[in-house]
């Protein structure tokens, strides 16, 4: 198989795996609203049906990116699946999706139930693996450059 290909930048990426996407964005890291677009663009331009984000620590997302990102998820009937060591972040994604966002939220070590909520395709849940290892590794060699 074929490694997905990453767009964006080392700072926020995704990946189009099949018919979902998954995004990866570094602690701290705030998206440019251009990148943001194009990442909207993604959701837009494909016939995607799940986007799974993966996030270590503070992930800023501007109130118009969250905006903007709502509505194309909505609007493309994506749901969202976010995989985050944050308990309080878990905690206000719980609440939206109360208000009827159709976004859950899991801790890492429930990465294979995500995958499995989220109906991710067995076929492709390897690569969600990579990615999500390879996103872990990457932010334990910043907070160790930050030490």
């Amino acid at each position: 198989m074929i490694p997905p290909r990453g767009y964006g930048t080392d700072g926020y990426k995704w990946y189009v795996i099949g018919d979902i996407v998954v995004t990866r964005q570094m602690p701290g890291y705030s998206i440019a609203d251009s990148l943001w677009d194009d990442f909207l663009s993604t959701l837009k331009n494909n016939e995607l049906r799940h986007c799974f984000s993966l996030t270590i620590g503070s992930a800023p997302v501007k109130p118009t990116q969250r905006k903007s990102a709502a509505e194309v998820l909505s609007e493309n009937d994506i749901p969202a699946t976010v995989l985050t060591d944050n308990r309080l972040t878990r905690g206000i994604l719980t609440a939206v999706s109360w208000l009827g966002a159709n976004v859950r939220s899991f801790s890492w070590d429930e990465l294979d139930t995500a995958m499995e909520v989220a109906d991710v395709p067995t076929q492709y849940r390897e690569d969600v693996r990579k990615i999500a290892a390879e996103y872990r590794f990457d932010c334990e060699r910043q907070a160790s450059r930050s030490k």
